[in-house]
């Protein structure tokens, strides 16, 4: 039964990823194109909807899942609630350590100028905010 389903997932994946491919190349689109046809060439790579419980236990159920993302995020807004004072008192104590001056218009080009073109943005997500800013 399981195998049925996976072969199904990976069937309908297949066609999915081949429709987009033919759109992307009636609009000519070319970039997303080739990029759409790499996946395709790597095949389907199923994900794992699992997690671990505060005992280290997996839990493989959608709502299990659910629930102990919501006990996660409750324990990280519980802490940041008792933390919050510590941050304020450390930012406080490390502005007046230093003082920086905000950049000037020129610095904030001169960065984005140098940001390279057509790269995935990282963490801070400046690389996608290059390209749109230069428009």
């Amino acid at each position: 039964m399981a195998k049925k389903r996976r072969r199904e997932s990976k069937r309908k994946w297949e066609q999915e990823k081949l429709e987009e491919i033919e759109d992307l190349a009636q609009r000519h689109e070319i970039r997303q194109l080739y990029q759409k046809t790499g996946q395709l060439k790597k095949g389907f790579q199923p994900r794992m909807s699992m997690c671990k419980n505060k005992k280290g236990e997996l839990l493989g159920g959608e709502e299990d899942i659910r629930k102990r993302w919501m006990e996660h995020f409750k324990q990280l807004q519980n802490s940041e609630r008792n933390g919050k004072e510590q941050i304020d008192q450390n930012i406080e104590a490390s502005a007046q350590e230093q003082c920086i001056e905000e950049p000037n218009t020129q610095e904030v080009r001169k960065v984005i100028k140098e940001l390279r073109n057509n790269k995935t943005p990282g963490r801070d997500d400046m690389c996608g905010i290059g390209e749109i800013w230069r428009r």
